[in-house]
């Protein structure tokens, strides 16, 4: 949905820089992985469980939140109205 405007990235809190860059190539994760060593994100989405997805408008403003893994079919689901403006 890149068309769409959809930006997909990751931020790991925590773990250095040549285990996640292990991971990512592993996965062949298609999208930036930032690293976020003091785990501040955590402290700014008050959330100490991992792993955390979060849809944020363009505006900044949080509009979906999961704890916990997530899918493609859930992303599908949720995501794409919010895409199409519904």
């Amino acid at each position: 949905h890149a068309k769409d405007g959809l930006m997909i990235i990751a931020v790991e809190a925590g773990e250095p820089k040549d285990l996640v860059q292990k991971y990512a190539d592993q996965f062949k994760m298609p999208f930036p992985v930032w690293l976020d060593p003091d785990r501040k994100s955590l402290a700014a989405f008050r959330n100490s469980g991992l792993p955390n997805s979060y849809v944020i408008d363009r505006s900044g403003r949080v509009r979906l939140a999961w704890t916990g893994e997530i899918n493609r079919e859930t992303l599908e689901k949720y995501v794409t109205p919010l895409l199409k403006g519904n």
